[in-house]
């Protein structure tokens, strides 16, 4: 805080929740410009002297790219929400990862990349969910129709996220695992119906497709310590991998040719299990089928996981927070010099900074 004084921006109404509530008490200018027209919010962020200006949102629901069009700041990094390039001159930076962006795709982006150490995804699990730490008794499988016999495939990821060839490798898989169901969400609700009958087309019955309802940030993480393997879809769901890992639960995912089908990847390097992350769906399925078959090795993901939780790259907050503001530092300071925007790899050893203040 000696060096960034730091606004957010709200570009929706107030929900009430409890993390707009943190947000907007921690914050040091908290300000509600849903209302705004871009032009006006453009003219706000200008005249509050902002020298770096974070979007969050990219190419998402509720996003305001056109404010960021107006270059009402001169340095301005995609960060987060949208995982890929915004292929726009008026973003300067992206933040990224090795794993995410490898040298040779550095081409695929119109801005220079801030490519943090671990993984490009920043949580505070340690700080929020300490709660999964310790085996959550006040969830179990009969609560979700589960049965402790049964080996439980999940995935939790929005139903949009499960494409066809995704879902029939599933099917493939309990066709060979015989006592494994696959326990999803119904987000949407019509999916449920939808991918039942998907699945007695492709030989499955119905019945081994388990299903819940969205629940409490709480609830779903407690309840993530109950599967025995998580699947990732091909379009990586980030937080909810984010929360499956740090419930302690392994998880396999396929390395894809974009970004956004390299998250997976990134969060498992950056907890330790490289080796779950693998380069083809056969790969992937024969994965799935053998740690279902072994219970040492798969035990053995899930001690490592569980015993390197709060030390691993993954969770650990305050060093991603401290290699962002340093990337960023580096660029204003080159920005202030007149020197050509560059590609930054914020890998910074700890200590403390005496540059001057930054908004």
């Amino acid at each position: 805080r000696e060096q960034f004084e730091v606004f957010c921006y709200a570009l929706n109404q107030d929900d009430r929740s409890s993390w707009r509530q943190r947000i907007q008490d921690e914050v040091e200018h908290f300000k509600d410009v849903s209302a705004l027209q871009a032009g006006d919010l453009a003219t706000l962020i200008h005249s509050d002297g902002i020298h770096v200006l974070i979007n969050l949102n990219g190419y998402t629901k509720g996003c305001k790219n056109e404010v960021f069009s107006l270059q009402p700041s001169p340095i301005q990094i995609g960060l987060g929400g949208y995982l890929g390039t915004s292929g726009a001159d008026y973003m300067q930076y992206i933040v990224s990862d090795p794993v995410c962006a490898p040298p040779e795709s550095y081409e695929n982006f119109s801005e220079h990349l801030m490519i943090m150490p671990a993984s490009m995804v920043v949580n505070d699990h340690k700080q929020t969910a300490r709660y999964a730490l310790e085996k959550c008794e006040d969830v179990n499988r009969e609560m979700y129709g589960l049965s402790d016999d049964s080996f439980v495939y999940a995935c939790f990821n929005q139903g949009y996220k499960i494409t066809p060839e995704v879902f029939g490798i599933w099917m493939e898989i309990l066709k060979e695992v015989e006592n494994a169901v696959l326990w999803l969400l119904r987000s949407p609700p019509a999916s449920e119906e939808n991918l039942r009958a998907e699945a007695e087309k492709l030989g499955v019955d119905p019945s081994r497709l388990i299903f819940s309802d969205v629940a409490s940030k709480e609830e779903h993480i407690k309840r993530c310590q109950l599967p025995d393997l998580f699947l990732d879809t091909e379009f990586c769901g980030v937080t909810t991998s984010c929360d499956v890992l740090w419930s302690g639960t392994p998880m396999i995912s396929k390395m894809g040719e974009n970004l956004h089908t390299r998250v997976g990847g990134s969060l498992l390097t950056s907890c330790g299990l490289s080796e779950l992350d693998v380069s083809s769906w056969s790969s992937y399925k024969a994965l799935a089928v053998k740690l279902a078959m072994d219970d040492r090795t798969l035990l053995a993901h899930r001690f490592n996981l569980e015993m390197n939780r709060e030390t691993c790259e993954l969770f650990d907050t305050q060093k991603w927070v401290y290699n962002l503001e340093h990337g960023i530092l580096q660029i204003v300071h080159g920005h202030e010099k007149g020197h050509p925007n560059k590609d930054v790899v914020c890998d910074f050893t700890y200590k403390k900074s005496r540059r001057p203040s930054l908004k």
